[in-house]
């Protein structure tokens, strides 16, 4: 493991992505660079294609580059085994995705606190309730932590799953397409939420989006 000089939290050095079907490959990414510091806010955007969410995926250490590398502060994240890198996410990452995975037989108190259930950190239980019902606030909904996600509308459910991406208190949260799967008001109000939280939280923030008025309102955008 090398210093990390630069204070990047995250970063890829010239990765490239293939992908192998047979005798037919498809190259979706070449010679990517990126990096994020503490606090900071990127968007990715892209036409359809373009290799936004791979990007975010050899970010969050979800996939490995053909070629290059991806640091996750002073670890050589890409070059680890997959326990080694779960473990990292785990630590220090958290997801957002478009469609919010959670789990239907646990009520939204349940999902928030589920990743510190499964964290190799030692945190009691009241600990982690307290952690989930504070985040529960944060995000406007402390009156249903004991509805299931059926129970709840679709706005509602994707405001659980930012908790539950912040419940482990990452360094950078990984966004993709996280409004992507709602209509412009609840869109509007889920992107406005992301931003109140990490800077709440200061929290790094990468989002992966095709709406380029949503991703002006971030620090800087990368676009493939």
């Amino acid at each position: 493991m090398s210093e990390n000089k630069d204070n990047f939290l995250l970063s890829a050095q010239n990765i490239s992505k293939t992908y192998q079907e047979g005798k037919v490959k498809t190259e979706v990414l070449k010679n990517i660079n990126f990096e994020i510091r503490p606090g900071e806010t990127v968007a990715i955007t892209g036409s359809s294609g373009s290799g936004k969410s791979t990007l975010l995926h050899l970010l969050g250490g979800l996939d490995q580059p053909t070629s290059g590398l991806v640091k996750l502060l002073e670890h050589d994240f890409s070059n680890l085994n997959p326990n080694s890198r779960a473990k990292l996410r785990n630590q220090y990452l958290g997801f957002v995705y478009q469609f919010h995975h959670l789990l239907p037989e646990l009520s939204a108190l349940e999902n928030i606190a589920l990743p510190c259930f499964l964290s190799a950190k030692k945190i009691s239980k009241s600990d982690i309730y307290d952690r989930a019902n504070l985040l529960l606030s944060q995000v406007g909904l402390s009156k249903r932590s004991h509805h299931r996600p059926s129970e709840l509308s679709g706005g509602e459910r994707q405001r659980v799953a930012i908790a539950r991406a912040l419940i482990t208190q990452p360094i950078c949260l990984l966004a993709d397409e996280p409004t992507g799967n709602l209509d412009h008001a609840h869109a509007q109000e889920v992107f406005e939420l992301l931003m109140s939280l990490n800077s709440l939280h200061q929290t790094a923030l990468i989002v992966v989006t095709h709406d380029l008025n949503l991703a002006g309102k971030l620090s800087r955008q990368v676009s493939l």
